[in-house]
């Protein structure tokens, strides 16, 4: 009778791995598949993700109530119940809201395998760097485009602005799978950071110059800018002496500046450089973000500046997070995302988990990170190094 007991528990303990990594796979491709439609109906793939998983989200809150993170989902509870509190009657909005605080909660609570997790984020970003660097090759050397995006299955707010995703003032700008170059940088920086910055303190060169290479060809002005910043940060940081941390900087200085010598030989990356700090086609990328700034924010006073007009109100042009927040929850929205940032990184200031916060705060101020399926994603990716549970082996 108890051998049956303890293959039954076997089991069910077996289902439950089972289940938990393909959750975590499916979190991982996330950012990814979003975009797109369930065939034939206008339900995004995001959507069908935060609900197919809500179960096990529950289940795995349920199973850890003794042991349960109280002030990080404290912090989570406070969070989305704002943004739900402010979402205007959607019901739409309320429940996705909803469903994203069930989620990362359950992912504080261990629904997410933390290794699984960043390597099937390093997997996602070379293969999208080895997509990058066949669209290029394709493109320079044989005449010809290669797509990655299916365009007829976008959703429907995508379709109507993404008809050409590689192209940009005759630039061309390869995407791999995702939609456009900056969605692949932002993602790829993340696996940048956990290729350089692992939990054991051991670090992959290889696979790093890989990702690295793939986002610089992209010709993404914030990717090649954080790029540059986290490769800068992993060489102040390695464990070693002064002397040597200094030469490994210049060494990496001088090899920065042979590359750019070589990369500037071609029309592409020349154009790349000029997006970012000067003007190509009459565009800059920086000012392309945020000159929208002033015409969503300067009409906003009082209680509109502090609460916003609304989770689900749609400002008619392109802001970034932080303004994009502002408009639709006001400050107090901005200070809520922040408190949680803060959180995250007050409760374990690994380098991989502080490197990662700055680098989302940072992209709050240039890109649009602040739908719930990003949330989510990256909310959620930082969450699961927090409260990672490592053994004396450096095992999650």
């Amino acid at each position: 009778m108890k051998i049956g007991i303890i293959k039954r528990k076997s089991r069910a303990a077996v289902s439950f791995e089972t289940l938990r990594a393909f959750y975590t796979y499916c979190l991982a491709l996330l950012p990814i598949l979003f975009v797109y439609n369930v065939p034939s109906v206008n339900v995004s793939l995001g959507t069908v993700f935060h609900f197919a998983f809500l179960p096990y989200s529950v289940i795995v809150i349920l199973r850890n109530l003794k042991g349960i993170n109280r002030g990080s989902v404290l912090i989570l509870l406070l969070f989305y119940a704002y943004f739900i509190i402010r979402s205007k009657g959607s019901i739409r909005a309320m429940l996705l809201y909803f469903a994203a605080c069930v989620q990362l909660v359950g992912i504080v609570e261990g629904a997410v395998d933390a290794r699984k997790l960043r390597s099937a984020m390093e997997t996602v970003a070379i293969i999208s760097a080895v997509i990058v660097f066949a669209q290029v090759l394709s493109h320079y050397l044989l005449g010809k485009k290669l797509d990655f995006v299916v365009l007829s299955a976008l959703q429907r707010d995508y379709k109507a602005i993404y008809s050409e995703p590689a192209l940009s003032g005759g630039l061309y700008r390869p995407t791999g799978p995702f939609l456009e170059p900056a969605m692949l940088s932002e993602y790829c920086v993340f696996a940048l950071v956990s290729c350089l910055f692992s939990a054991d303190g051991s670090y992959n060169k290889r696979k790093a110059v890989i990702i690295a290479a793939g986002i610089v060809l992209t010709t993404s002005g914030i990717g090649i800018v954080l790029t540059a910043g986290v490769i800068g940060w992993f060489l102040l940081l390695r464990r070693q002496s002064l002397d040597k941390r200094v030469k490994n900087v210049l060494k990496g200085l001088l090899l920065l500046a042979a590359v750019l010598l070589i990369m500037s030989r071609f029309a592409f990356f020349k154009a790349a450089l000029a997006r970012i700090f000067t003007n190509y086609d009459g565009y800059n990328a920086v000012r392309g973000r945020v000159w929208r700034w002033a015409q969503a924010l300067k009409p906003m006073k009082g209680a509109v500046l502090l609460f916003g007009y609304g989770a689900t109100a749609d400002f008619p042009a392109y802001l970034t997070g932080i303004a994009d927040t502002i408009y639709r929850c006001g400050v107090v929205g901005m200070l809520l995302e922040f408190l949680l940032l803060f959180d995250m990184m007050r409760k374990k200031r690994s380098q991989y988990v502080l490197l990662s916060c700055l680098i989302f705060v940072l992209l709050l101020f240039f890109a649009k990170l602040t739908s719930v399926f990003y949330q989510v994603f990256y909310f959620g990716l930082i969450l699961t190094e927090v409260y990672a549970k490592e053994s004396k082996s450096g095992e999650y």
